[in-house]
């Protein structure tokens, strides 16, 4: 048996390295299999099947594009991984928000983000730098478009009407067409698909479409932030793989995504409720994959929303209210009673408590990040229960900080 374990652990390792993995994710895996596959795999010498938990699929999107491309809002890669997925759920959504890959001048990795995405997303229709109307609107159906140098597309005019409608399901357009008979007929072509537009400015696009998309600042990168370069076959076939596993996640989660989404009708995220009705309109299909990948990791699901709502705020120009860390301050403050509160996170988690008492709204470290964050001191207080490192709440200093970012 110890010649087994030890052939299981090597085994394992190869997986690991084989799957990209880590050996705790393989063997927590592994742990949860019957005791009587576990020993026929080392005996046979066999690697027991890897089956990667919900959210590790986001975890190796985002690991990929970093890799790659470099975002200075760290949240942005979550928000990105989401839209890969999306892309090939977007049959069940009624709106699609469109990436706008900006930046001020040339070199800033635009291309690049594309070239990563045209390898994942559901269908690529391909990079184009100079669409027409009748590729946008034939080629819409069935496909994610990635559009390049929109800052130098010459009817840009004709191409708004198209992505302005093309951002939700029932969006559509007429053209005449001629039949072989020489009649001519008005068909109408469905326009509604998944769309990255890349290019250099950011007022490029129109107000009615830029209210379409997820602005994606790209910079240009100092010596520090460069990235690996694309390499032919290695980028093409790791890229494969991964594509694969978005396509298995989504097979096994589509259901679960649409019966979420359609769930938004009755109740809404409380994330997302105090963003714009168009903000919470493109932002939900991407809040429900979120939701699904970390259903049974409540932990991760909530940094996850966390850093969802950062980047939501950011690519949609808007303040985030709901933050945590924010309604943590707001909350603080509701229970102040003196001009000074000291006391710890596990003390505070309590007196934050729902109203029936029950059970607390916030946990002792999301409390503990929310005051280091924002700069609160700590000290050591002799409590009741003897000396303890405390919180230094100052209210002033509590106003001044919902003041400045809570606004």
């Amino acid at each position: 048996m110890a010649s087994c374990a030890k052939d299981m652990r090597t085994a394992t390792a190869q997986a690991c390295e084989g799957n990209h993995m880590s050996t705790q994710t393989v063997l927590s895996q592994q742990r949860s299999m019957p005791a009587n596959e576990v020993e026929q795999h080392a005996t046979t010498g066999t690697t027991p099947p890897v089956v990667a938990a919900s959210p590790a699929i986001l975890d190796r999107i985002i690991a990929f594009v970093k890799r790659f491309v470099f975002l200075r809002t760290q949240s942005m890669y979550l928000l990105v991984a989401l839209w890969i997925i999306a892309t090939y759920l977007h049959g069940e959504f009624q709106y699609m928000g469109y990436l706008f890959i900006h930046s001020p001048e040339k070199g800033s990795g635009k291309t690049r983000l594309l070239e990563v995405l045209d390898k994942l997303v559901y269908e690529s229709a391909g990079i184009d730098c100079a669409p027409t109307a009748a590729v946008l609107f034939r080629t819409a159906k069935g496909h994610t478009q990635l559009l390049d140098e929109c800052d130098g597309w010459v009817d840009i005019g004709v191409l708004k009407n198209i992505l302005n409608a093309g951002f939700q399901k029932d969006g559509q357009t007429s053209r005449c067409e001629q039949e072989r008979s020489g009649a001519v007929t008005v068909r109408k072509w469905p326009v509604y698909a998944p769309r990255a537009i890349a290019g250099i400015g950011r007022d490029i696009l129109s107000d009615t479409t830029q209210d379409r998309t997820f602005f994606v600042e790209m910079v240009r990168q100092t010596k520090e932030e460069q990235r690996e370069k694309i390499r032919g076959r290695r980028f093409v076939s790791e890229a494969a793989d991964l594509k694969k596993e978005i396509e298995q996640w989504v097979k096994t989660h589509r259901a679960a995504v649409a019966e979420l989404y359609e769930s938004m009708n009755e109740a809404e995220l409380p994330y997302l409720k105090d963003f714009r009705d168009r903000t919470i309109d493109v932002s939900e299909p991407l809040a429900v994959v979120l939701e699904i990948a970390y259903k049974d990791n409540p932990e991760m699901r909530e940094r996850a929303r966390l850093d969802f709502s950062e980047a939501i705020a950011a690519a949609r120009q808007e303040k985030n209210n709901y933050a945590p860390h924010i309604k943590i301050l707001k909350d603080l403050l509701a229970i102040m009673e003196g001009e000074e509160l000291i006391e710890q996170p596990s003390v505070l988690a309590e007196r934050l408590a729902v109203p029936n008492g029950t059970k607390p709204v916030f946990i002792e470290l999301e409390i503990s990040e929310a005051l280091r964050h924002y700069g609160f001191p700590q000290k050591s207080h002799r409590t009741d229960r003897g000396p303890r490192l405390c919180y230094v709440i100052k209210r002033a200093f509590l106003k001044e900080v919902l003041a400045r970012y809570a606004q």
